[in-house]
């Protein structure tokens, strides 16, 4: 009963959560199809920004099904298996932060356009963002020397904690920023108007506010409950979710 109880928080975890970032995957393709479609003359750097984070989508959910296989059918006997690190966990965590950084990086320059060049809110972003990918890079690279996820969590706890904390807020200021903008450029326009642009854009901060809920669930897992797989779980879904609002911002009309 305890073996299956750890079953279901370790590998069970891994499988929801997989489910979970799958689908997510699928709204990102219906995203860039969308996008694709209805924008075929848009600007070459948006075009390169929507294949690269719909790339990273499509490899980082190759890498989660690849897991789980690996988990579940290659060592379907072996509980024990829970425990070890194949390298495909720590790819998923390192496209996991090249989504973040790269989707949290539009957005940042979006509210910098929008800020009229407030630095003093775009370079505390961009100072979490590449601090977020530097231990992101790091964890990976750990993870794939030491192989366990009970050595990693006990000699570089810090590292993966650091990481989720800054995503969390480098989410929240881009998310503080979207709404304070576009709440000051939405003064001034007839109730019409208003309700019209709102329906357009009051989406991309919502979203943006969901993916750094997902984060603090992440990092409230992996500092309460280190020694199942909850956490990993979850954070399948981050890197599902992250480039959500930005297909939905390019598929609708855009500042």
């Amino acid at each position: 009963m305890s073996q299956d109880a750890d079953m279901r928080s370790t590998l069970g975890a891994v499988l929801t959560g997989a489910f979970f970032a799958t689908a997510l995957s699928g709204s990102v393709c219906l995203q860039t199809f969308l996008y694709i479609r209805h924008y075929p003359n848009d600007y070459k750097n948006l075009k390169a920004l929507v294949a690269a984070t719909w790339g990273m989508d499509t490899a980082q959910t190759i890498c989660i099904t690849t897991l789980c296989y690996q988990y579940m059918t290659l060592n379907f006997t072996r509980p024990e298996i829970a425990d070890y690190i194949f390298r495909t966990v720590a790819a998923s965590i390192a496209l996991t932060a090249l989504l973040t950084v790269t989707v949290n990086g539009f957005f940042c320059h979006r509210v910098h356009k929008l800020s009229r060049g407030n630095w003093w809110l775009t370079v505390p972003t961009i100072f979490c963002l590449a601090a977020r990918l530097g231990l992101a890079i790091a964890t990976s690279i750990e993870t794939s020397k030491l192989q366990s996820f009970k050595l990693y969590g006990h000699r570089f706890r810090w590292l993966l904690t650091s990481a989720l904390a800054l995503s969390a807020t480098s989410d929240v200021i881009v998310t503080a920023g979207l709404c304070y903008y576009l709440r000051r450029l939405n003064r001034g326009m007839y109730s019409t108007q208003k309700m019209i642009l709102l329906a357009s854009r009051a989406l991309r901060p919502f979203i943006t506010c969901v993916c750094s809920f997902v984060a603090l669930i992440t990092l409230t897992c992996w500092l309460a409950m280190p020694n199942n797989l909850v956490y990993l779980g979850v954070h399948f879904t981050i890197g599902s979710s992250t480039p959500t609002p930005c297909s939905r911002h390019l598929t609708c009309a855009t500042t």
